[in-house]
């Protein structure tokens, strides 16, 4: 069974750092979204998972879920340098 893991501290960073999460989440902006004033795992939640390709054929590695007050997550893979992309 493939369980959701944590994310690490560089893991969030990781994810702050896109500019979809950014634009989503009102990150950096010049007046901040009413509400939104911490740090992204402050007002979001995320797990990943480890997907090998039997599981999910065409890809084997992290799948990563962010959710904010939206029930639809962002989802994000790990492209073949190791950088988070929009799946």
């Amino acid at each position: 069974m493939n369980d959701p893991q944590p994310l690490t501290d560089a893991e969030w960073q990781e994810l702050s750092d896109l500019p979809e999460v950014q634009e989503g989440f009102g990150i950096g902006l010049s007046m901040p979204i009413e509400g939104v004033d911490g740090p992204l795992q402050e007002i979001a939640y995320a797990c990943k998972f480890d997907f090998s390709p039997q599981m999910m054929p065409g890809y084997g590695g992290e799948v990563y879920l962010l959710f904010g007050d939206s029930l639809e997550p962002m989802v994000f893979i790990r492209n073949t340098d190791g950088k988070l992309k929009a799946a």
